[in-house]
C-alpha cells in the first residue's frame, strides 16, 4: 500500500512526471514512525484528570510525543528512557517485525541536538536503519 510521501514538518513533495510523490516499504514506514513519535498522547496525573491534551482527539494514547522532552536532553537518564519509549513505540507499527526487536540509540551532539538511531526488521524480512532527531 501506497501514501503520499511527506517528512514530517515538510511539504509535499512531486514526481517526476508532477504527479503527487508516493511513499512505498521502509520509507513509509519511516515516515509513520516519525509521526507516531513526534504526535504527542494525552498526560494525565494521579488521578487521571488530563494536564496535557492528545494531539489525535479520537486516539488519545496514540504517539509517543517526543518534543515534550525537549527540555532534559542533556540528562543520560531521559536518553535511555527516549531509547526504551522509541523501541517500543516503533513495535506498535504493522510493518515493523515482532523479532528481532526493533533497537535504538540516542546520543546527544555538541549542538545540544538528540540523534536517535533506531534499527528494525519490516515484516518482510528487510533491515532498516532509520534516523530521527530532536532539537532543544
Amino acid at each position: 500500500m501506497a501514501d503520499l510521501y511527506l517528512d514530517f514538518g515538510t511539504d509535499l513533495n512531486f514526481a517526476p512526471n508532477g504527479d503527487l510523490q508516493l511513499a512505498r516499504g521502509a520509507i513509509l514506514t519511516n515516515q509513520r514512525l516519525a509521526r507516531r513519535f513526534f504526535t504527542n498522547p494525552q498526560q494525565t496525573d494521579a488521578r487521571g484528570s488530563a494536564i496535557a491534551f492528545a494531539d489525535y482527539l479520537f486516539h488519545p494514547d496514540y504517539g509517543l510525543g517526543l518534543g515534550r522532552f525537549v527540555d532534559s536532553l542533556g540528562h543520560r537518564t531521559t536518553q535511555r528512557q527516549i531509547e526504551l519509549l522509541t523501541a517500543g513505540q516503533a513495535r506498535l507499527e504493522s510493518a515493523v517485525a515482532p523479532l528481532p526487536l526493533p533497537s535504538t540509540q540516542a546520543s546527544l551532539k555538541a549542538n545540544g541536538e538528540l540523534a536517535i538511531s533506531l534499527r528494525y526488521s519490516t515484516r518482510d524480512g528487510n533491515q532498516v536503519l532509520a534516523g530521527f532527531s530532536l532539537a532543544p
